[in-house]
């Protein structure tokens, strides 16, 4: 009786991890960098200390699991087109089968829609990590307008055009 109850414990640890029932994990993109490194033969990418993954290989390696991958864009200090993780999931959580999958991608850096608002030295840090360059201006604001003392009331985004000598 015993061992039948081990058998069976070690045969729903076996299955589970194979994830032939409890859903997929989704994939960790320090073993996907790995396995491509390993594939090409070279050293796999490093930014900041962090394996350096396309968007594009992760949404692959989902619908490899049979899961669906939606992409969504997002300003940043990583390289346009990296992958950035999965919106509201980490890697290694398990999803149901044929789930929706919202992958983010590096869009490099730049300035987010929703600054508008928000405190000004929470911008300043979050636009410095990505070393978008900051200036600020005090502007006079209407009386009845909803951006408080301190808060960013415009953003204004310049593309640096260089010119030959």
């Amino acid at each position: 009786m015993a061992v039948a109850l081990v058998a069976a414990g070690g045969t729903a640890f076996v299955t589970y991890r194979a994830e032939l029932w409890g859903g997929k994990a989704l994939p960790d993109p320090a073993s996907l960098a790995s396995q491509a490194g390993a594939a090409d033969g070279k050293e796999p990418g490093k930014e900041s200390g962090q394996a350096v993954v396309s968007a594009k290989a992760m949404t692959r390696a989902l619908r490899a699991k049979g899961l669906k991958a939606r992409t969504v864009r997002e300003f940043s200090g990583r390289e346009p087109g990296s992958f950035l993780g999965y919106k509201g999931a980490a890697a290694g959580t398990r999803v149901r089968n044929g789930s929706t999958v919202t992958v983010r991608e590096s869009a490099g850096p730049g300035v987010p829609e929703d600054t508008v608002g928000k405190p000004a030295a929470k911008v300043v840090d979050t636009l410095g990590d990505m070393g978008v360059p900051v200036r600020y201006k005090q502007v006079v604001v209407s009386g009845d307008s909803k951006v408080q003392e301190g808060q960013v009331a415009v953003t204004l985004s310049f593309v640096k055009f260089v010119l030959a000598e």
